[in-house]
């Protein structure tokens, strides 16, 4: 199944027209380029067990960024190994929060495979980042990224406002740091 699932991705062109029109320059919106059925939550579950032993892949974010001790606690074994604390975390997420499971693709088979796909069709590195969210809120505050950003809703809904890139080519130095010269041409909103 999981070579099904990185061949189940339909990018709508070539690498080679990303990589001349899109890649570092323009905002491309991919409607349904991905089955969200071939991928379930246990594929999650699964990814959430193998990460919680060590913990520092998982963030969760409610009006900023909720502290590691409201949704994780320490096992006792030398500080380093930790789990979800089930009820508090199910609270916070019932509540609107979001968990960001930063390198996900490392802790799943599934993941790795996706991650790979992109990987392949943009010509580079692809770290995924997982994000759960049960309510179609916004999670974060407006934020600029200084990479090409492949983003693949696999379950469920999250709120998105995308906007065109304000530079071509950004380095990380050089977000946009004036607010009044940042892009307000929205491209998508609600995704």
């Amino acid at each position: 199944m999981i070579q099904s699932i990185s061949e189940a991705i339909d990018f709508g062109f070539s690498r080679e027209l990303f990589r001349q029109i899109y890649a570092g320059k323009a905002v491309y919106l991919f409607r349904r380029a991905f089955d969200p059925n071939l991928v379930s939550w246990a594929d999650v579950d699964e990814a959430l067990l193998a990460a919680e032993a060590g913990g520092s892949s998982l963030r969760l974010f409610r009006d900023g960024e909720v502290p590691r001790s409201g949704f994780m606690e320490s096992l006792g074994l030398g500080g380093e190994r930790q789990r979800i604390v089930r009820a508090a975390f199910c609270e916070h997420i019932e509540k609107g929060a979001t968990l960001v499971f930063d390198g996900i693709e490392a802790h799943s088979a599934v993941f790795a495979s996706i991650a790979g796909r992109v990987a392949a069709f943009a010509g580079g590195r692809a770290m995924a980042q997982g994000m759960i969210s049960l309510l179609d809120m916004e999670a974060f505050a407006e934020q600029r990224e200084p990479h090409d950003l492949f983003s693949l809703k696999l379950i469920g809904c999250k709120l998105w406002q995308v906007y065109r890139p304000d530079l071509q080519y950004p380095l990380p130095s050089t977000p946009c740091s004036k607010p009044a010269t940042c892009s307000t041409s929205r491209v998508a909103g609600g995704i």
